[in-house]
This record gives C-alpha cells, structure tokens and sequence, in this order.
C-alpha cells in the first residue's frame, strides 16, 4: 500500500504492506508508518492521500473493501501518532 500518494513528489515515502487477505498492521510495518507520520508532521500543510492496493484475487467489490480497510487501518494509526484527521483523505 502506498501510504502517501502525494506529499511533495520530490520526497520519499515508505510503503506498508499487508498479508494476503488481511488489513491489520503487521508489527514489522509500524516503522514504516512512523516514518510517514514523521514526514507528514515535516510538510504540516499539506493534506494526505492514502491509497491501497489489492491483488487480482476474490471479486471488485470485496477488494474495494479490503482496500477501504487497509487505507483506514493506516489512517488509524497515522491518527494515533498525532496527524489530523481532517488532513488525511482515502
């Protein structure tokens, strides 16, 4: 999943990962997640695209929701570690 389909093209983002069929987050993807936050409270202005991705599995419409879900588990966490909620879209 990208986390941050726009935060100044010219700087990185980490990507979080979820296993197949499942949209909770992995222990060893709460870096990734911090590191976003951290460049997101770095460009305090800007607001924030989340986008996820599903594999070609299952039917449209139960992977747009596993998406929906993904997109608001990182929401969630980006929340937690201090991002404005009203900055963050899906």
């Amino acid at each position: 999943m990208q986390a941050f389909e726009r935060i100044r093209s010219s700087v990185a983002r980490e990507s979080v990962f979820f296993d197949f069929d499942k949209f909770g987050i992995k222990p060893d993807q709460v870096s990734a997640i911090a590191d976003n936050a951290k460049l997101a409270s770095t460009y305090s202005n800007d607001h924030l695209t989340l986008q996820s991705n599903c594999d070609e599995c299952g039917s449209r419409e139960y992977n747009l929701a596993l998406g929906q879900r993904r997109a608001d588990a990182v929401k969630g966490r980006l929340v937690l570690l201090g991002i404005l909620e009203e900055r963050l879209k899906r």
